[in-house]
């Protein structure tokens, strides 16, 4: 079985080596750590990519983009007015 390291599989899902370390440390990529390297299988890869087609969309950053695009204008007048931008933020 073919096996990467982060460095290999960086350029395959077109994200940055850290963004593949932080992936496989929060187990969205199932790896295996071997002293300060990842290990990553090609099974592994292969789950990977189908669910998250070369990048990586966790539910909060998604949640807050879809309020954001509802919430434009709001968010515009607000920095406008020079208004702190957590009171507005989404509600979790």
């Amino acid at each position: 079985m073919r096996t990467y390291t982060t460095k290999e599989v960086a350029p395959i899902l077109k994200m940055s080596q850290q963004n593949v370390i932080h992936l496989c440390a929060s187990g969205y990529i199932d790896a295996t750590k071997m002293g300060n390297m990842w290990i990553i299988t090609q099974k592994s890869l292969d789950e990977y990519k189908p669910r998250h087609r070369g990048r990586h969309a966790s539910e909060p950053y998604n949640k807050y983009t879809k309020w954001y695009a509802e919430n434009k204008q709001a968010v515009s007048q607000r920095r406008k007015a020079g208004g702190n931008m957590k009171f507005i933020a989404p509600a979790q």
